[in-house]
């Protein structure tokens, strides 16, 4: 089964976005980070955080690589759209050497069909507000 078989995902730039991104990362790979990442680009998560397109792929590629084994994407639903979109995507990862999937939501924002901003949320209490 594919990584987003079964999953819809939102119209236009912003689905190919989110696309592109889950693809990538289910990849290990986002060499082609450009095409959905914007320039200035902020991931905030609970392990990592950076700033900017190369420095996020480059991060974000290598904690991949090194501590995840696996992410099976659950749901994905756009929460606003307009210039700036908002999408949550809920997907199961297990990390190394972990026995099991976690859970894990990532709050992504894109404007003009690129992710300006990763907030990866392990418990949707403290989902940031829309």
């Amino acid at each position: 089964m594919a990584l987003l078989d079964g999953i819809q995902l939102p119209d236009g730039p912003t689905g190919t976005a989110v696309r592109l991104y889950l693809e990538a990362q289910d990849r290990k790979d986002l060499g082609n980070a450009a095409e959905f990442f914007h320039d200035d680009i902020v991931f905030n998560g609970l392990l990592l955080k950076a700033e900017g397109r190369d420095t996020v792929a480059a991060a974000v590629g290598q904690f991949l690589e090194q501590a995840i084994e696996s992410i099976r994407i659950e749901a994905i639903t756009q929460v606003e759209a307009g210039d700036i979109c908002r999408v949550l995507a809920l997907y199961w990862f297990k990390l190394r050497p972990a026995p099991e999937f976690q859970i894990l939501c990532d709050h992504l924002t894109i404007r003009g069909g690129r992710i300006t901003r990763v907030d990866n949320v392990f418990d949707a209490s403290k989902l940031p507000p829309m």
